[in-house]
């Protein structure tokens, strides 16, 4: 079972990785101040609720699922933990179709959403005054498309944030050296102020586009590619791990109905041996049909031959087992869901 184990795990941790460095994106992207002046993408978005419920999902919760399907032998869990990372990659192109057609609507409107927000809270709203004086003081530049978008605010002059001062002149606020004009269609700039001709809405697509295409990079480059390998890969590993669980309760259901027995030598530990050990000394379960020894000759191996000709009563009491390459999966099978079966059970003294 280790083969099956190291599977799962490695497929966890390469998630886990993804999902971490998606999470570490998303979060530096949702904090930067420049999204809350795109319009359309606040924090209760539809676009991110998935992605606050999957986030979490991804990053922990399927690894730990993962995890106890391959530590327990579980079936259920095992076949729970694909249908989970199946339905984490539906829902992962989903919400990636919704936001192809989403984001570019965002970027189609950004800039007369931006004018209307500048003309209406530029001065009443405090955040976003904040909020757009810095992005035109780190990003130099000025206006949604340049410093003639202030000329609809009615201002005389500038923001300081528009100004570029020169090294050699010292600065002077800007309200003071302002000369008004009724004729101007750009407000005046003080004496020692040069404004910044780049428009901020170029610097925020910008920013906006370089974003979109590291989450995109990371979510579907990454995470969704490694889940529709994984999916491939594991559907596989799982369905002949299964098998080989079945196949081994089978062994210690037999082991069973020879504890049951009063001597283990009576007539009924001779028909569950004679049933149970075939000419090639593989284990036969479900009557000792040939078809199910095939099947677990190809799934445990030939390993026990050599040891299935030898007589019953020269075996000596001590922990023999059925099959010499699965001897840690028997142990292990007995720990996790047959915990009153001894270790030195009838099974294992085929």
């Amino acid at each position: 079972m280790r083969y099956y184990r190291i599977w799962i795990y490695a497929c966890n941790g390469a998630l886990l990785l993804g999902a971490l460095a998606f999470c570490a994106a998303a979060g530096r992207a949702l904090s930067d101040y420049r999204r809350a002046l795109v319009p359309g993408l606040g924090v209760a978005q539809p676009g991110f609720l998935y992605g606050y419920a999957a986030l979490p999902a991804q990053a922990g919760l399927l690894q730990l699922l993962g995890c106890l399907a391959a530590l327990r032998l579980s079936e259920r869990m095992l076949n729970a933990y694909w249908l989970a990372l199946l339905a984490l990659l539906v829902g992962d192109a989903a919400i990636g179709v919704y936001w192809a057609f989403r984001f570019e609507r965002v970027c189609r409107e950004l800039r007369p959403q931006l004018r209307l927000r500048l003309a209406k809270e530029y001065d009443t709203d405090i955040d976003f005054s904040q909020a757009w004086d810095r992005l035109q003081r780190e990003q130099r530049c000025c206006g949604v498309t340049g410093p003639t978008d202030f000329t609809a605010l009615n201002r005389t002059t500038l923001p300081a944030s528009c100004c570029r001062i020169p090294a050699h002149t010292s600065a002077v606020t800007p309200a003071l050296l302002a000369v008004t004009s009724a004729t101007s269609p750009v407000p005046f700039t003080p004496v020692h102020c040069a404004p910044h001709t780049a428009a901020c809405a170029e610097r925020l697509l910008v920013w906006l586009r370089r974003t979109a295409d590291a989450l995109f990079v990371l979510g579907y480059c990454v995470i969704a590619f490694l889940k529709l390998c994984f999916l491939g890969i594991l559907r596989y590993e799982i369905k002949e791990m299964i098998q080989k669980i079945r196949i081994l309760r089978s062994e210690l259901g037999a082991g069973e109905l020879l504890d049951g027995s009063p001597l283990h030598g009576g007539p009924l530990s001779q028909t569950v041996i004679v049933n149970a050990v075939n000419a090639n000394g593989g284990v036969r379960a479900h009557g000792g049909s040939p078809e199910r020894a095939g099947e677990r000759e190809a799934l445990l191996g030939r390993a026990s031959e050599p040891c299935s000709r030898r007589s019953i009563h020269d075996e000596p009491l001590g922990p023999k087992t059925i099959n010499g390459n699965n001897n840690c999966e028997m142990r292990e099978l007995a720990r996790g869901d047959y915990r009153p079966l001894a270790a030195d059970s009838a099974a294992t003294r085929i």
